[in-house]
């Protein structure tokens, strides 16, 4: 038996049975543990599109006096968080603050 591998899964009786808690408690938990780990560069990004929707990744740059790819690399974390989004294009959008 020294050319096998064995694998265990956890078994649910019912795995449609969801656990205790609603969407909405888990919504706001994951919220709150993702505003705590926001760097000091991203809560600052988040301020200046508070002050101007429209304000584009070049002009964050330098106001926080960092790289647009500094700027480019965290505002992708923000977006994979779910706390911004862009509305409309490039050019003539605005950025949204989700949460």
């Amino acid at each position: 038996m020294e050319h096998f591998l064995r694998v265990s899964f956890k078994y649910r009786e019912n795995p449609f049975e969801y656990e205790q808690g609603t969407t909405q408690e888990t919504t706001l938990k994951t919220t709150q543990e993702n505003f705590a780990m926001l760097n000091e560069i991203q809560q600052n990004i988040i301020n200046l599109i508070k002050d101007k929707p429209s304000i584009t990744q070049k002009e964050i740059a330098k106001e926080l006096d960092i790289t647009r790819d500094g700027v480019k690399y965290n505002m992708n974390i923000l977006k994979e968080v779910g706390i911004v989004e862009r509305e409309g294009s490039t050019k003539k959008g605005i950025w949204k603050i989700l949460k």
